[in-house]
């Protein structure tokens, strides 16, 4: 896939086809700042790249649980769950160790993720030193790094998934081949910090969503957002009703007050 900027707005060239557009939304996790370097933008920022990776154990849990998180790491906490794709196990992870791919196990985009990253510039050398020193995070990768040893890794692992049910042993454990992705930790070579959650570059009729695995937390607060900003690229030539869309998903319409302006709404 490639982006360009055309005479009417954009032109995207895919294997299927090319598609020109006025207005351009580019949600593609790890490969959105790829394609805004592509046009000129996001030029401040890098990517640390984080390989998610689980365990599976028999059905243990019928819900989401999760561990304490630290604030410094607040995409990494050990949860288990339900796989919607596996009946009858329970999910264990994510563990994490740096993987220089844009997409997991595909070392074909390890290219991809240089051009992405902007290693060789001096500022993001210097970022990656700066976030990599940080104790608690040198510690916490050195710590994934022994959970993804073949065969002995889930001795390591287990300790975390005991924090959610005592009784599991690492015989439980089997490596999850195949499940799991990347999550690529944006960067600010500027100010030399790690940029954690949700993330968004707006250009000119064009925007860069970088969330990596945003989930039911902000996907529809993102796309709410991403409709009104696309009504202001069209010049109010459309509509986006924001109060439907909040009725239909929030079970009421408020205002900007925080006023009831459906019967179906209620204020915490």
């Amino acid at each position: 896939i490639n982006i360009s900027k055309s005479k009417n707005g954009y032109k995207v060239n895919t294997r299927k086809g090319t598609f020109e557009s006025k207005v351009v939304v580019v949600n593609t996790d790890a490969y959105s700042l790829y394609f805004a370097k592509s046009l000129g933008y996001g030029k401040e920022f890098s990517l640390i790249p984080i390989a998610g990776n689980f365990y599976f154990s028999k059905q243990m849990l019928n819900g989401k649980v999760y561990t304490m998180q630290d604030k410094k790491l607040p995409f990494a906490a050990v949860h288990g769950d339900p796989d919607i794709h596996v009946s009858n196990k329970t999910r264990w992870g994510p563990t994490a160790k740096m993987s220089p791919v844009l997409e997991s196990r595909n070392f074909s985009t390890t290219f991809d993720y240089f051009k992405s990253a902007s290693l060789f510039r001096l500022a993001t050398v210097k970022s990656f030193l700066v976030i990599l020193s940080d104790m608690a995070r040198f510690v916490f990768l050195l710590k994934n790094t022994l959970y993804d040893i073949p065969i002995v890794g889930k001795y390591f692992f287990v300790k975390n998934a005991q924090k959610i049910v005592p009784t599991i042993q690492a015989r439980d454990l089997k490596k999850a081949k195949g499940f799991g992705g990347m999550r690529l930790q944006r960067v600010d070579t500027k100010t030399h910090e790690l940029q954690l959650g949700e993330g968004k570059i707006i250009g000119d009729n064009i925007i860069f969503n970088m969330t990596p695995s945003p989930g039911a937390s902000v996907c529809l607060f993102n796309g709410m957002r991403d409709a009104e900003k696309i009504m202001e690229f069209f010049g109010g030539v459309y509509q986006f009703d924001k109060c439907k869309m909040e009725d239909d998903f929030g079970g009421g319409c408020f205002d900007h007050d925080k006023k009831v302006i459906s019967e179906n709404a209620y204020v915490s």
